[in-house]
């Protein structure tokens, strides 16, 4: 499925769910497998761009679409993201998504 993604000038937006419903070993997987996307794509202000949403009871941008095009930097906002635990705010989370595609 990504290889088909190879090439392709895209948006992509990470809505990263670190609530308790998760769990510890779950969010270190969805960070593994949001620190592959980054390896598979061709980042970069005229290419494909990123952003990541993290989010629980409450939402936080841990990275603004296209505020970073630069693959280690957008690795490293993913590595240090925290697991917070809380309900899942799914809905708050889907909100900023809108609003950060919107300041596009």
């Amino acid at each position: 499925m990504l290889s088909e993604c190879v090439g392709q000038k895209l948006d992509i937006i990470f809505l990263v769910d670190a609530s308790s419903s998760i769990g510890t070993s779950n969010f270190e997987r969805v960070k593994n497998f949001t620190t592959q996307v980054v390896d598979s794509m061709d980042i970069g202000v005229d290419r494909s761009l990123m952003g990541i949403i993290l989010f629980s009871d409450s939402v936080a941008v841990a990275l603004e679409l296209g505020s970073v095009t630069a693959k280690n930097e957008i690795k490293d906002v993913v590595e240090n993201m925290d697991y917070k635990t809380g309900t899942t705010n799914t809905y708050a989370a889907i909100k900023e998504m809108v609003e950060m595609f919107n300041r596009r």
